[in-house]
């Protein structure tokens, strides 16, 4: 299988944004809605690009178009633990263990994406390099 870009309308928060010093119950039913959010999304991807469930290992990679650049990559990646749960309930990938799946990230900001929006793009392959 050739690569297969989905978009996804929604930006991923910085990890710091998903606290805000609130009580755990309250951020972990945030995050909660976050991840439900993201597999209704990506749910809906996969359908228009014809991509089925995933059967085996998969590699995607991660590009954030986001409003303000995150200071750190590190901020991203802990900021993407809502999508990458919510895709694998989708079923884009088996599961988010590393012998199941290879996740790279990358960011930018909404200003140079194509169409100048927040959005993520998930570049999906067959398989682990």
């Amino acid at each position: 299988m050739a690569a297969i870009t989905l978009e996804i309308p929604l930006e991923i928060p910085s990890q710091n944004a998903t606290g805000g010093g609130r009580t755990w119950k309250v951020r972990a039913a945030a995050t909660k809605k976050r991840r439900a959010l993201w597999r209704t999304w990506c749910l809906l991807a996969m359908r228009r690009v014809g991509l089925p469930v995933a059967t085996g290992p998969r590699s995607i990679h991660v590009l954030a178009y986001r409003t303000q650049r995150c200071a750190d990559i590190a901020n991203l990646v802990g900021g993407a633990k809502a999508c990458i749960d919510g895709c694998t309930d989708a079923g884009l990938l088996l599961d988010d263990d590393d012998r199941l799946a290879r996740i790279t990230y990358e960011q930018s900001t909404a200003g140079k994406s194509p169409t100048k929006r927040p959005h993520t793009t998930i570049t999906v392959t067959e398989g682990t390099p």
